[in-house]
C-alpha cells in the first residue's frame, strides 16, 4: 500500500510538472490548429464579469460569505489576472482558483466550476432534459470542454484522467470506495463509504451502465450477507459527497418497503439565473413557491435572512422503494457523520433525520446538502458553474450551508463518531 501511494505521489508530481510546461496563460506551446479555437482575451474577461455579476447580484450565500471572508477583494485581485489569460485552459484554471479562494474552507456550498469528468457525468444523467436553463447534454458545451482538455496536452503526451479512469477495473474502484468491518458477529457491522462515487453518475459513457450494475450487484450481495444483523452502521465521516443518486439507489431504495418523504425550505430571489430551475421543480410537482412573508417562524433563523430574499420554495422530496418492496436489511440502520461530511453526504444525513430512515450519530456535518442544485454556463467559454438555488434551512431555521446538519446523537469532541455509535448500540 505504501509503495502504491508513493508511486501515485511521484506520478502526480511528474504530471503537475508537465502540465506547468503548458502554462495556463501562454500560447507558445500550442500548435497552429488550436489557435482558431482560442477565445480572445476580451471574451475571457466577459466571462469573468458575467460570473462576478452573478456573485454580487444572484448568489444566495453572498451576504453570508461576506461576513466570513472577503470575496470582493478576491474578485478584485482576479480582475487583473484574467486579463492576462491567453488560453481557454488558463481561464478555467483561474476561475477554479478564484472560486476556491472565495469558498476557502468556510462554506461547503455547491459553488464550483465543473471539470470535464463532472460535466460528462452530468450530461449522461441529464442527456434528455435538465431542470436548469441550460442543456447539460449540449454538444457545444462538450466541444468546448474537450478543446480545453486537449489544450492542456496539445501533442497527446500527457495522460488524460478520463482515459486513466476508463482503464481502471470497475470492481477495483468499488472495493477502494467501500469497506466492511464486523464489530460483533451477527449483531453489528460497519459499512464504510468514502464517497458517493461520481463515476456512478457517468463520466465514461460506455461504462455508465456497467458501473451502476456493478454497484447494484455489490451492495445486493453485501446486504444479503448482513441482512439479519441487528445493527448496520454506514460510516460517511469524511465523505464530501458525489452523487445524490448513489445514496438513493444503493442505500435507501434497497432498504425501504414504502415511499418515504422529506420536506425542506429554501429561501431564494426569483430571477434570471435560478428562475428556470425553480419553475422546473414547480412544474414537476417537487416544489411549491411562496412569498417570503409566508415563511414560518423558526427558532434559530438568522435575523437578517428573510430580508435578503423575496421568495422561498417548499421542496418535497420522495423516495420510492424497489419494485419488490422488500428491504434487504432487517436490522436498525445508523449513520456516522462528522464535520467533513458535506454536500450530497450531508444531504443523506439530513434525509435520514427528516424521514427517520436512520439514526445519525457524530458531529455536526459540514453542510451544503439542503438547497437544490443549479447550473449555468459562462457565455463564451461555455464552462459550467455549479451552484445552489438558494439559502437552505435546517429544521430549526439555521443555515445548512454554515451550520451543517445536527445528528440525532452528538459525539463528544474527544470521541470518534463510530465509537459513539457503537457505545450507544451497546447501551453505554
Amino acid at each position: 500500500m505504501k509503495n502504491g501511494l508513493a508511486h501515485q505521489f511521484v506520478f502526480l508530481v511528474l504530471l503537475s510538472f508537465l502540465i506547468l510546461l503548458f502554462s495556463a496563460c501562454s500560447q507558445d506551446a500550442l500548435p497552429d490548429d488550436y489557435m482558431d479555437s482560442l477565445l480572445e482575451t476580451e471574451q475571457m474577461y466577459e466571462d469573468f464579469i458575467f460570473f462576478r455579476s452573478y456573485m454580487e447580484n444572484d448568489y444566495p450565500l453572498y451576504t453570508t460569505l461576506k461576513e466570513l471572508s472577503d470575496p470582493d477583494m478576491a474578485m478584485d485581485d482576479f480582475d487583473e489576472l484574467i486579463k492576462q489569460c491567453r488560453t481557454n485552459n488558463g481561464l478555467y484554471q483561474h476561475m477554479n482558483a478564484l472560486i476556491a479562494r472565495i469558498n476557502g474552507s468556510i462554506l461547503p456550498g455547491r459553488l464550483h466550476i465543473l471539470d470535464m469528468m463532472h460535466y460528462q457525468a452530468l450530461s449522461e444523467l441529464y442527456a434528455d432534459s435538465s431542470p436548469w436553463s441550460i442543456s447539460l447534454g449540449a454538444q457545444d458545451i462538450l466541444d468546448h470542454y474537450q478543446f480545453t482538455l486537449d489544450e492542456m496536452d496539445p501533442y497527446g503526451k500527457l495522460p488524460h484522467s478520463i482515459k486513466e479512469l476508463s482503464e481502471k477495473p470497475i470492481d477495483e474502484n468499488i472495493s477502494s470506495n467501500v469497506e466492511v468491518k464486523v464489530i460483533e458477529e451477527g449483531r453489528t457491522v460497519i459499512i464504510r463509504i468514502d464517497s458517493f462515487d461520481y463515476l456512478y453518475g457517468g463520466g465514461i459513457p460506455d461504462q455508465i451502465h456497467s458501473i451502476r450494475e456493478s454497484y447494484v450487484d455489490f451492495f445486493t450481495d453485501l446486504y444479503t450477507n448482513y441482512e439479519n444483523y441487528e445493527n448496520v452502521i454506514f460510516d460517511i465521516t469524511g465523505n464530501s459527497g458525489g452523487y445524490t443518486e448513489f445514496w438513493e439507489d444503493m442505500i435507501v431504495r434497497m432498504n425501504i418497503r414504502d415511499t418515504i418523504s422529506w420536506t425542506t425550505n429554501t429561501l431564494y430571489n426569483h430571477g434570471e439565473m435560478n428562475g428556470p430551475a425553480v419553475e422546473s421543480l414547480k412544474s414537476s410537482g417537487q416544489a411549491t413557491v411562496h412569498m417570503i412573508n409566508e415563511l414560518p417562524d423558526y427558532p434559530s433563523i438568522d435575523s437578517d435572512a428573510k430580508s435578503q430574499f423575496d421568495s422561498f420554495i417548499i421542496y418535497n422530496y420522495s423516495q420510492l422503494p424497489e419494485e419488490n418492496n422488500a428491504p434487504i436489511l432487517n436490522g436498525k440502520i445508523w449513520v456516522a457523520v462528522d464535520e467533513a461530511t458535506k454536500l450530497e453526504a450531508d444531504e443523506f444525513a439530513a434525509f435520514c433525520i427528516g424521514t427517520g430512515f436512520a439514526e445519525v450519530v457524530g458531529r455536526q456535518t459540514g453542510g451544503g446538502g439542503i438547497s437544490p442544485k443549479n447550473y449555468f454556463e459562462l457565455p463564451n467559454s461555455k464552462f459550467v458553474i455549479s451552484t445552489e438555488i438558494g439559502y437552505g434551512l435546517n429544521a430549526d431555521g439555521s443555515s445548512n450551508a454554515t451550520t451543517g446538519t445536527l445528528p440525532n446523537y452528538i459525539s463528544d469532541e474527544s470521541e470518534w463518531p463510530l465509537d459513539t455509535c457503537v457505545r450507544i448500540i451497546d447501551g453505554n
